[in-house]
């Protein structure tokens, strides 16, 4: 299968996760299959919430902690690219839950012992824009024999990410990979171990198997059932390609135009986050560019970017006020400017925003309607949707998605 093939497969089959609700057979024992049967002493993944058994609703702010375990050796470079183009789709989803839930993302990359690095963790966080330059940061290397690193993977992924301990947050677990764990390293806390806290925990670990190698599979089956999560695999046919539609050119010129009307504000790295806002449009695809569009609009009026940095929606939430403005926190190009033609040009550039973000929110509204048209009994080879599942472990938290 070539590379841009794996690429849409993977993460399609992680979009429809969030997309549709989870279609178990009439006897209630297990998860639809699409396309292929599943083996017959597999168990059927099941779903749980929160440890104390707390739904959504004892939240003042709902969350949705989600940690993606990813082998990143040499085999993997395609699903890294994946993951990368797909991420706000993954995020846009997600934002459409009803009641509109807090969005923490977190990654965990792993190889084995003796390459560049066994785990590397990047901590839950809701700027999506830094997790998706994570992800770039990612190269798949190393590797070379089939097991790899899980043990130690989970570990990171429950012990060095920060979890919230509020039982009522959704927390999940992605661990998406082609090979089975390594074993035998003095100090391992074996998968079984790891699935065990977990379920305590009321941390799902749901498993996308990349590759058909039977090992990967029968341990990815265990450690979803164990868990409490859902197990997901790919097959080598189906249809799974991106949607283009008329609107994808003009969301892309209007995002180039809302990024022209930020000023950079905050501290070092808040500027950065800023000014390095136009990168990130050029190296999106454009359905990445509509899907990020969508989450921010759904994340706050007027965001333009994910994270700190932008003086104009601070004044546009009323966080911030004229009178407040610090001048050591602007860029050297602001600062020196007098205050009233540096106000002046701030206003200007509010009334600017205001006016292209209602612009941009219609033409992807529009594109949405185009994308699930289009999209209406598309086939995707996967065993089981992981995000079919995910509405279902979210709604037994009290979360419902749009059908």
């Amino acid at each position: 299968m070539n590379t841009s093939r794996v690429l849409n497969l993977i993460l399609s089959a992680m979009l429809l996760f969030v997309t549709t609700a989870l279609a178990r057979p009439a006897d209630g024992k297990g998860p639809k299959v699409l396309n292929a049967p599943a083996p017959a002493a597999a168990t059927a993944p099941s779903t749980t919430p929160g440890a104390s058994g707390a739904v959504l609703g004892a939240l003042a702010h709902p969350r949705m902690e989600v940690v993606f375990v990813l082998d990143t050796t040499g085999s993997m470079h395609a699903m890294i690219e994946s993951a990368k183009a797909k991420i706000w789709a993954i995020a846009r989803k997600l934002k459409a839950a009803q009641p509109t839930p807090e969005i923490r993302f977190g990654l965990v990359g792993y190889r084995d012992h003796g390459d560049a690095y066994v785990t590397k963790v990047h901590p839950l966080g809701c700027d999506i824009d830094a997790t998706y330059e994570q992800l770039g940061a990612f190269t798949a290397a190393g590797g070379g024999d089939l097991p790899e690193a899980v043990n130690e993977a989970l570990t990171a992924a429950l012990h060095e990410i920060e979890w919230s301990a509020d039982p009522g947050v959704f927390r999940a677990i992605f661990l998406v990979g082609d090979a089975p764990p390594q074993t035998g390293y003095t100090g391992d806390v074996e998968w079984v171990e790891s699935c065990l806290e977990a379920k305590q925990r009321g941390i799902l670990i749901n498993t996308l198997q990349c590759g058909q190698a039977a090992a990967t599979e029968e341990v990815w089956r265990m450690i979803a059932e164990r868990s409490g999560g859902a197990y997901a695999a790919l097959l080598d046919e189906g249809r799974t390609e991106a949607v283009a539609t008329e609107y994808d050119a003009a969301i892309l010129s209007g995002n180039r135009a809302l990024d022209a009307t930020i000023v950079p504000y905050g501290n070092t790295v808040q500027i950065a986050n800023a000014a390095g806002n136009r990168l990130r449009l050029d190296s999106m695809s454009a359905e990445g560019v509509a899907d990020r569009s969508s989450f921010l609009n759904r994340t706050e009026a007027f965001a333009v970017m994910s994270g700190k940095g932008d003086l104009i929606v601070e004044l546009l939430a009323g966080r911030m006020t004229f009178d407040r403005i610090d001048p050591k926190l602007l860029d050297p190009s602001w600062a020196k400017l007098p205050v009233a033609e540096r106000n002046a040009k701030i206003r200007r550039l509010m009334e600017r925003r205001r006016e292209l973000q209602a612009e941009l929110n219609q033409l992807v509204e529009k594109r949405e309607e185009v994308v699930t048209e289009q999209m209406e009994g598309a086939e995707d080879i996967i065993v089981l949707s992981p995000f079919e599942v995910l509405t279902e472990q979210a709604g037994a938290n009290g979360y419902r998605f749009k059908k």
